[in-house]
């Protein structure tokens, strides 16, 4: 049998389609989730009394919804007001009946709301605290922290919630007391669905479950086509490849290197979501050789980037969504990634901020480029880089999918940064853009 080596198989979508709606069609059923679930409690003087032990009531409902061990849900609790307390980590308690002893033996604390600083104490717990037994970097398993509160903090939370969605944590709010400041509540999830009141009504309980289920159940999925997303077949004289999308697809696909001949080269047409590519053994620069018991393999390509060498008062990363690297060296196409900026404060003025703009994506073998924000800071194509969020006036963030150019994994971003000072009023001019 030959075993045939298709160098960098690729798909690639054609500019001004919606390419990010469509994927390699796969086979996927239910499986529970295993959870990494912190509940981070409103300790502060707004939240006594009957209060606290309402809330205490809400976190022996949840308890009872989800399996407690340590291959099932692990559950942390942290307690804040002016300082934030860690109960009790993720691997402290493995059953159940531990688990409800040790919440019936949490105190008050009292005081004012730092829940900023707790989200901060929050991020340490799941992805820098090794004592925590939190389990980063595991694909079944889902961080979720579940915020508590009345919504009126004393210090701004939303830095530090942006932190701790970035790094792929999934933050679930509740509102606890009479006046509940539901604003915050939204600010800190980025999502309303995500935000509830008191549970103490069913229909309000009943809501909570159901998105808390949504999260608790994850996908087990593999292609349709071949382990790798295409399905070939080796023949004597040819290799057959076919890929099936979820989609109507639009594009091509073809072997690395080989775009400009056209024998290697297969164009989706009439709205089809069947792909096929057959090759003759003597074109398109394939190699063979004699082998028995074989199979053709199909190789997944990553594309590289390389950092600034240059010592520079601003930075520039990019990072995976579930990984607390500070950066990564290869991604695979279409994963989530994370671009980053951050300039050094202590050599800007206390008052100045930065606008990101003009980001261009730069094919490194061919010079060739393409907009992806504008010289307004807004998104021209956010499938692949989202407008940046502005974390502070000197840190930002913008969350997109790693992509390639045909023939080339080599690529380069570049951005531009503009400075103004808001106390000369500078800013004004330069930061009111809305993006949608």
């Amino acid at each position: 049998m030959l075993l045939l080596y298709i160098f960098g198989l690729i798909l690639s979508g054609t500019y001004g389609v919606d390419y990010e709606d469509n994927d390699l069609a796969k086979v996927c059923r239910p499986i529970d989730r295993q959870l990494d679930l912190l509940f981070v409690l409103d300790g502060s003087g707004s939240v006594s009394g009957s209060t606290f032990s309402t809330q205490m009531q809400m976190l022996n409902r949840i308890v009872e919804m989800v399996d407690i061990g340590t291959e099932k849900t692990q559950i942390a609790v942290m307690q804040y007001s002016s300082y934030t307390r860690v109960e009790f980590g993720f691997s402290t308690h493995q059953t159940k009946d531990n688990l409800k002893n040790a919440l019936g033996k949490i105190r008050h604390l009292s005081g004012t709301t730092k829940t900023g600083k707790a989200l901060d104490k929050a991020l340490h717990l799941f992805k820098h605290d090794t004592s925590s037994g939190a389990r980063r970097d595991q694909e079944d398993v889902a961080q979720v922290a579940v915020v508590v509160t009345d919504g009126h903090s004393h210090d701004d939370p939303v830095p530090a919630a942006q932190r701790l969605r970035q790094a792929g944590v999934q933050i679930l709010t509740l509102g606890i007391g009479a006046h509940i400041n539901m604003g915050e509540l939204f600010d800190i999830t980025g999502d309303e669905s995500l935000a509830f009141q008191n549970l103490t009504s069913q229909n309000s309980l009943d809501q909570f479950v159901n998105q808390f289920k949504k999260i608790a159940v994850g996908e087990l999925c593999k292609f349709a086509r071949g382990a790798h997303g295409a399905e070939i077949i080796c023949n004597s004289d040819s290799i057959d490849i076919r890929v099936s999308t979820v989609n109507p697809f639009y594009g091509h696909l073809y072997v690395a290197n080989q775009f400009t001949h056209s024998e290697c080269v297969a164009k989706a047409e009439n709205l089809s979501t069947e792909v096929y590519l057959p090759l003759s053994l003597t074109s398109c620069n394939i190699q063979k050789q004699s082998m028995i018991a074989k199979i053709c393999h199909l190789i997944t390509h990553l594309f590289y980037y390389s950092n600034h060498s240059i010592r520079m008062p601003c930075s520039y990363k990019i990072s995976s969504r579930n990984s607390d690297q500070c950066r990564i060296e290869d991604t695979r196409v279409g994963e989530t990634v994370i671009h980053s900026w951050e300039c050094d404060k202590s050599v800007f003025d206390t008052y100045q901020s930065m606008l990101i703009h003009s980001c261009i994506i730069i094919n490194v073998i061919s010079g060739e480029n393409k907009t992806l924000v504008d010289e307004n800071g807004c998104s021209i194509d956010p499938a692949v880089m989202d407008s940046p969020e502005y974390v502070e006036p000197l840190t930002a963030f913008a969350v997109g999918k790693s992509v390639k150019f045909p023939d080339s994994s080599l690529i380069q971003y570049q951005c531009h940064l503009r400075f103004c000072d808001r106390l000369l009023g500078e800013c004004d001019a330069i930061l009111v853009t809305i993006c949608f």
